[in-house]
């Protein structure tokens, strides 16, 4: 039978890849550096997921699994060592640690596995990092032999992510899910996939995924600033407010705009990627969860910021994803350290300063002045 590891047992680890996999007769194993997640999935001894498809609402309790937390014992050792695949559910700035704790389970696997292939695949919204982690990986690995086994029986691989998971808590074992697109996966791939619903190999995926964080992301976290700053606590209340409706419309609107005018695309490659069909039943969505992380998700090259400088490139002025950005600086939600981060630094240093370090873009920038018009307006 085939082994999965899934590094992140929070809501995109338990919702998505432990169903998919769980479902396929996989087995299952979790690692996180959380010891409170990792203790009430060992507790319970048992999760749900509420999975949302077109056509049907599936309830579902995965109860074959372990859970190994970074414990002094090593406890996952062998989950690494006898892994087809392993994902890699956490936030960019995790990865250093998570492979630093994995490293010696590499390193032991060469020596006891080493003909077995390994696909690791990494879900995380931004771009351009597979380098970097090939990198984190191979500082791992000294030895001539060890970096041999990576070359040849390890593929890396960037995922493009379509599937909105939400619970209460990172460690709540109670997981809702959407089920209508696939998980786009970079090829080739290593081991044989075709049984796991929901996979997909995707060729030329740095570029739709800059598109897809564009035309899914932008929108998605412009619904979530806005109706946090109307007193909203989710999605499914922003969507029924038709000035937040107009907005996000506005930047759905103007994101296509740009990347017609910037890459060589159609709309229909752009529907194909970004349109989500309707998933039976209401799938309550937390604003908290998708405006999470402010400073990441205002940054140059992400969704919002990243978008509105190829619009301004191609001679378009994004009034509605600039009206987002400043949201997105009056987003002031005390329980994300991010978000209060730049509240302190808009108190401190001005809102320009906070826009031109946040944003990453040089100070006469004619996208600085009018952030920041806006949010004047807002405040």
């Amino acid at each position: 039978m085939n082994n999965v590891l899934i590094v992140g047992a929070g809501r995109l680890g338990k919702g998505f890849m432990g169903e998919i996999f769980d479902n396929a007769g996989w087995n299952l194993s979790f690692l996180d550096n959380d010891d409170t997640v990792i203790k009430e999935l060992n507790n319970n001894g048992y999760y749900k997921v509420t999975v949302h498809r077109e056509d049907r609402i599936d309830n579902r309790i995965i109860s074959k699994y372990k859970a190994y937390s970074y414990d002094k014992d090593y406890s996952c050792e062998m989950a690494i060592i006898n892994a087809n695949v392993i994902a890699m559910t956490i936030y960019p700035e995790d990865f250093p640690e998570a492979i630093a704790y994995m490293g010696a389970a590499f390193r032991k696997r060469v020596e006891e596995n080493y003909a077995q292939n390994l696909d690791v695949i990494c879900l995380t919204n931004k771009n351009y990092l597979i380098p970097s982690f090939e990198k984190l990986f191979l500082n791992e690995l000294s030895t001539e032999k060890e970096r041999k086994w990576f070359r040849e029986h390890v593929a890396l691989r960037d995922t493009i992510v379509r599937r909105a998971t939400d619970s209460e808590s990172n460690s709540s074992i109670n997981v809702r899910s959407t089920a209508v697109l696939s998980l786009l996966v970079q090829s080739p791939l290593l081991n044989d996939l075709s049984s796991v619903e929901w996979i997909e190999p995707c060729d030329n995926v740095e570029l739709m995924k800059d598109l897809k964080v564009f035309t899914v992301n932008g929108p998605h976290v412009t619904a979530a600033f806005a109706g946090y700053l109307k007193g909203y606590t989710t999605l499914n209340e922003t969507v029924r407010d038709q000035e937040c409706v107009d907005l996000i419309n506005q930047v759905h609107d103007e994101i296509y705009e740009g990347i017609l005018r910037e890459y060589r695309v159609n709309k229909a490659d752009l529907d194909k990627l970004s349109i989500f069909p309707a998933a039976k039943g209401e799938l309550e969505d937390h604003i908290l969860r998708i405006a999470w992380d402010p400073i990441r998700k205002l940054s140059r090259n992400d969704r919002l910021t990243g978008i509105a400088c190829i619009c301004l490139k191609n001679d378009f002025y994004p009034k509605g994803i600039i009206k987002s950005i400043a949201n997105g600086f009056a987003y002031d939600n005390e329980q994300d350290p991010a978000a209060m981060e730049i509240q302190n630094c808009i108190k401190n240093e001005g809102i320009k300063t906070a826009i031109v370090k946040y944003c990453g873009l040089k100070e006469n920038s004619i996208l600085v002045e009018a952030i920041e018009n806006d949010y004047n307006k807002i405040k």
